[in-house]
């Protein structure tokens, strides 16, 4: 029998960067291009925190390119990484 594949919720922080992404017509793979990252790091990122302490040095490109204060970008990553944790 094969074993079901978990379903991935978005985190806090991904639900906010998809909302943008969504707003400003980029694709996943556009933006992830744009701040240099790999679309499936960025899958990661977005999805389950995993890979956030590296994934620190994209925000400054995040927030650039997104047009979003640097330290409210940098609280919600670390409040949805709380969140996770608790989950």
């Amino acid at each position: 029998m094969a074993a079901k594949k978990k379903s991935r919720e978005l985190s806090s922080f991904g639900i906010f960067i998809k909302t943008e992404l969504i707003k400003r017509g980029l694709s996943h793979e556009e933006f992830a291009n744009e701040i240099g990252m790999k679309p499936s790091y960025l899958s990661n990122l977005l999805y389950n925190g995993n890979g956030t302490r590296s994934g620190h040095k994209y925000l400054p490109a995040i927030a650039e390119l997104l047009e979003i204060d640097l330290g409210e970008l940098y609280k919600l990553l670390v409040e949805s990484k709380k969140l996770s944790k608790s989950a």
